[in-house]
């Protein structure tokens, strides 16, 4: 899917703030990263809305002593002046385990504070 370099670079640097929010292991850095009225659906079946279901979710993960995610193959799109999609693969590490892919998408809002993840889903990257 061919993308603007504004979509891309909006959506790279969103995915940097998430990835470094999510190695510090604290929910509150990854609430940060999400718009007020989000939805986000992770790798479980609940539906987790807004700042309170994000850290709800990322409170399950309990603490670690080492988290990662690395991002390939990036694409990008912007639908008008407030909001971008992206889709991702994710591969996540925990405590030295490697999880299996994830696919990730995610809607960027435009705030007053930012692009804010304003509707997440990731699944299983399925084996073809």
């Amino acid at each position: 899917m061919p993308a603007t370099d504004d979509a891309l670079d909006i959506a790279a640097a969103a995915l940097d703030a998430w990835a470094r929010a999510f190695r510090t292991c604290d929910p509150q850095a990854m609430v940060a990263c999400y718009a007020p009225e989000c939805l986000h659906f992770g790798a479980r079946a609940t539906l987790y809305v807004g700042h309170a279901g994000v850290h709800d979710y990322f409170s399950t993960l309990g603490t670690r002593s080492h988290r990662d995610v690395r991002f390939e193959n990036l694409a990008a799109a912007r639908h008008g002046e407030t909001a971008v999609s992206l889709a991702v693969t994710a591969r996540f590490e925990m405590d030295g385990d490697a999880k299996p892919a994830m696919r990730l998408t995610q809607t960027l809002t435009k705030t007053q504070e930012g692009w804010k993840v304003g509707c997440h889903h990731a699944s299983l990257m399925p084996d073809r």
